[in-house]
């Protein structure tokens, strides 16, 4: 009997206009669970438009796919959360006015600092005031002496940090590709092929808890010219 278990990796390549990927496969690390719904697609077919789907059985949902992703790179995020990533350039900010409250945290204009050099004032670092480098923030404990509601001057040197903005891009078109194979038979070599699909952005970000947070994808796989995925066993 021939049994299944997969394992492999899951690439991910944008469509060109026409039928092929472009830009190269992007690897997108560790993928625990990947599942395809083959469905039966019941939609009529749509002239000139960009999500032609072709009727396979009278009935039944289109075919559709999830992952699992344990990998929130940049890559990820910026592509899945259909966000827009700049890098914003190291440098000195110099007498930014911020006001100071007590028992407050205040934030600063920039993230991630790679040092905090003054607080107009006189006031002393870890005895009036702490700083968050990472954070960019300014804590005011309530036995400061720093007068509540305060505006003063801060002056530090920031990173250069990645900054992803989500939902701020138009979804794109997709080509996905499994290379891996089934370890229940010998290792046999398998590549999987969804030609085109549109991905969904994850429903939610588990942002606090004591387990790997993982980013949960779903997403329809879509007809393409006489095609909708292909298995290939070596």
């Amino acid at each position: 009997m021939t049994y299944f278990v997969g394992q492999g990796k899951v690439y991910a390549a944008l469509r060109d206009g026409t039928t092929n990927p472009t830009g190269g496969f992007l690897y997108l690390g560790n993928c625990p669970e990947l599942k395809l719904r083959i469905g039966a697609a019941g939609a009529a077919l749509a002239t000139g438009g960009a999500q032609t789907l072709a009727p396979v059985l009278p009935e039944g949902d289109p075919p559709s796919f999830s992952m699992v992703l344990e990998e929130l790179s940049n890559d990820n995020l910026t592509n899945f959360l259909y966000a827009t990533r700049t890098t914003v350039a190291a440098g000195t900010v110099s007498n930014e006015s911020v006001t100071l409250y007590k028992g407050r945290t205040t934030r600063l204009s920039r993230m991630g600092l790679s040092s905090f050099t003054s607080l107009s004032g006189g006031y002393t670092q870890g005895t009036h005031y702490t700083v968050n480098l990472d954070a960019s923030s300014i804590d005011v404990p309530s036995s400061s002496t720093i007068p509540d509601g305060t505006t003063l001057n801060a002056t530090y040197v920031t990173k250069d940090p990645y900054q992803i903005d989500p939902l701020t891009t138009a979804p794109p078109l997709w080509w996905l590709r499994f290379e891996g194979m089934n370890s229940a038979n010998s290792s046999v070599p398998m590549v999987i092929d969804l030609y085109r699909v549109r991905i969904r952005p994850p429903e939610e970000l588990d942002l606090i808890g004591d387990t790997l947070a993982p980013l949960s994808l779903t997403g329809r796989i879509l007809y393409d010219t006489n095609r909708w995925l292909r298995i290939t066993k070596l």
